[in-house]
């Protein structure tokens, strides 16, 4: 349970945190990385439960190794099962993780076996927590060796639910992705509209006249600004050379 708690907890932080920086990354690259945290964060978990074990003076029928290294695949595989619930379902799954861990414990004979219990009791055949509570009373106390059974059952939940948790935390991804898009191009589109109601309201304040150029009788309407200013420089010209022609014909 504690392993599951620990595996609980750094899903939650590895979901509230990651959002802020999903817009930096492709959506596959983002569930690869998120893997392989989830992978350094299990082992994390259980290196701290092993030294937690260790500090309280507990002892092991096979060798704290042998406890580290199941505890880190358990630690991944419920890791991968609380990431899949949660990105698929969201706070909906966050409740089914809890209604899970209690179904889980008491149906793995972590109180009582099986043979004392109802045959309801029996469905935890089909859950990993059954496996690794079998696999840690071997590495603990020595009992029944099923080492090899607890593990292939537990790689199997770990696979599954790696598939479907990347398969899921990828929709959810590319969903925020596309939203945000559509959020940033109402932001372009609004800020673009803003820039020709400006446009307008400058041209009903100051009007035609404000134009230099048609001050000289020129429409700028369908003419490229250097046709305008060609234009303007030739007109300037011509009333010159009228004027110094005007100055021949009449001297004074």
């Amino acid at each position: 349970m504690l392993i599951w708690l620990g595996s609980l907890f750094c899903v939650s932080i590895l979901t509230t945190n990651a959002i802020t920086v999903e817009h930096l990354y492709k959506p596959g690259a983002l569930v690869v990385v998120r893997t392989l945290v989830l992978l350094a964060f299990s082992f994390l978990v259980s290196m701290s439960s092993t030294l937690i074990l260790l500090t309280l003076g507990a002892t092991f029928s096979v060798s704290a190794g042998a406890y580290l290294a199941f505890g880190w695949l358990l630690s991944f595989t419920f890791m991968m099962i609380i990431n899949t619930l949660i990105a698929a379902l969201g706070p909906v799954g966050l409740t089914l993780v809890t209604f899970f861990l209690v179904l889980q414990f008491t149906t793995s004979e972590a109180i009582f076996p099986h043979e004392l219990s109802n045959n309801f009791f029996k469905i935890g055949y089909a859950f990993p927590f059954k496996y690794g509570i079998s696999g840690m009373r071997w590495i603990f106390f020595g009992s029944i060796n099923q080492i090899g059974r607890d593990i292939g059952v537990i790689v199997a939940w770990m696979v599954v639910f790696l598939l479907l948790g990347s398969l899921a935390t990828y929709k959810g991804i590319k969903k925020r992705f596309e939203k945000r898009e559509k959020q940033l191009q109402k932001e372009r589109n609004g800020e673009k509209n803003e820039s020709l109601e400006m446009e307008e309201k400058e041209k009903e304040a100051y009007g035609p006249s404000s134009d230099p150029l048609s001050n000289l009788g020129f429409s700028n309407q369908g003419i490229a600004a250097d046709e305008l200013a060609d234009l303007a420089i030739n007109s300037v010209l011509g009333k010159s050379q009228k004027n110094e022609e005007t100055r021949e014909d009449n001297p004074v």
